[in-house]
């Protein structure tokens, strides 16, 4: 919930992964903190005591910890007028260093409007995502179209899907999800594939009948 805090506190925020993977992770996280040169890092004590020991003192910033934020904290109230810019949005990395793109609260009404519109969600939806909340499908697909139309959304880890595929229709099941989304690499199309456990009632224990609504996307 880093991004909507720093959004109600009217922080710019440029949400990251706290994954680091040995040979891209952690150069793009330094490409990033190059890049914005942040005043502070908002993150939890497990995240902290990975990734502050990496960094070294190339970050010299103050860390905000979730688990260290005072109780009385409960009591304050964000401005009612908004910044011009929501945050910045960085992409991967994966073909270059990450490059931050600035998004206004404008921009962000009108995706989670367009969203919202296009699949005719309402608050008797139920979302699963196991997209990670740095990553635009993530972030603003999801968490913040769930708090756009005010409908519950599970979240996953990602590395819970990747390691066990199936797991992601099982919480789809548990809670009677009514639409998800991932890239296609996750939606094989023979009817063997994951989406074919739903057929049949050969998929895990209490699946539902038939999938939910879902989107599968990609880049070019």
């Amino acid at each position: 919930m880093a991004p909507v805090s720093c959004l109600l506190a009217q922080a710019l925020a440029a949400p990251r992964t706290h994954r680091i993977i040995q040979g891209t992770g952690l150069p793009r996280l330094l490409a990033v903190l190059n890049d914005c040169s942040p005043q502070g890092i908002f993150t939890n004590t497990a995240t902290l005591q990975l990734v502050r020991p990496l960094l070294g003192d190339t970050a010299p910033v103050e860390w905000v910890v979730l688990e260290e934020i005072p109780a009385d904290a409960q009591s304050w109230q964000p401005n009612p007028v908004p910044q011009p810019l929501a945050f910045l949005q960085y992409t991967s990395g994966s073909t270059g260093n990450p490059k931050g793109v600035m998004l206004s609260h404008a921009n962000l009404l009108y995706n989670v409007d367009l969203i919202a519109h296009a699949f005719d969600r309402s608050e008797t939806d139920h979302l699963v995502c196991w997209l990670p909340s740095f990553h635009d499908w993530g972030l603003i697909g999801f968490l913040l179209q769930a708090l756009y139309v005010k409908t519950p959304c599970t979240f996953m880890d990602p590395v819970a899907f990747l390691q066990k595929p199936v797991r992601w229709l099982e919480v789809i099941s548990q809670y009677r999800a009514t639409f998800s989304g991932a890239p296609n690499f996750a939606h094989p199309g023979s009817p063997s594939g994951l989406w074919g456990l739903f057929r049949g009632g050969s998929g895990p224990a209490g699946t539902v009948g038939r999938p939910p609504g879902t989107k599968s996307g990609s880049s070019p």
